[in-house]
């Protein structure tokens, strides 16, 4: 399966040039996004109208951005959010990020997690995609492979449930970064400008 996936575009004119191409030439089978693809909640039209030409999948989960989630949906696209959806025995699942800041979310991931792994047991699919917002804190990013930033209770799901790719944003970075987890599990930070992902 081949993934475009980008995250924390802010209704950038970069992303809408870079989707454009990919969907009038059909070069991704899904497309993914992160979060923050809004402005604080300011609705990017020209996003909206352009995932709407795409004749694939689009899956998304909230940024903090989207802290006014009424408004921020991806009318043409599926909310992962603390669901499940299968495309070509490729499991999605995924976790939103617009209450980073608050305190009680990390009781909501718990019961999220919870959630995860008893329908993912449930469930017959060959690779497993998480997207989340925030990313996990062994996620490493160029110029700080020393630091440790994102949440230590994603890192013990997806080693928990055996993820095999995490698309997340939050800490934004010019180009796309990746780090392996575990030796299995690819942690991937599309940037703004986003990047196809095989899977």
């Amino acid at each position: 399966m081949h993934i475009f996936a980008f995250a924390d575009s802010h209704g950038a004119n970069e992303i809408n040039e870079r989707l454009k191409e990919v969907i009038s030439e059909d070069m991704a089978d899904v497309i993914v996004c992160a979060g923050d693809y809004t402005h604080f909640a300011h609705r990017p039209q020209d996003l909206y109208n352009l995932l709407e030409e795409a004749k694939v999948p689009v899956i998304y989960v909230f940024g903090n951005h989207e802290h006014d989630v009424k408004s921020c949906h991806i009318n043409c696209g599926t909310d992962v959010d603390k669901q499940v959806v299968i495309i070509n025995e490729v499991a999605y699942c995924g976790l939103s990020g617009h209450d980073l800041f608050n305190q009680s979310r990390q009781w909501r991931m718990v019961e999220v997690f919870d959630y995860f792994k008893k329908k993912l047991s449930s469930l017959s699919y060959k690779k497993l995609v998480f997207v989340t917002h925030e990313p996990p804190s062994s996620w490493r990013w160029p110029d700080n492979e020393d630091k440790y930033a994102g949440c230590p209770a994603i890192d013990t799901f997806i080693k928990e449930v055996s993820v095999d790719l995490v698309i997340c944003g939050h800490l934004h970075v010019d180009e796309a970064a990746e780090t392996i987890i575990d030796g299995h599990t690819r942690v991937i930070n599309p940037s703004p400008r986003g990047t196809f992902i095989d899977i």
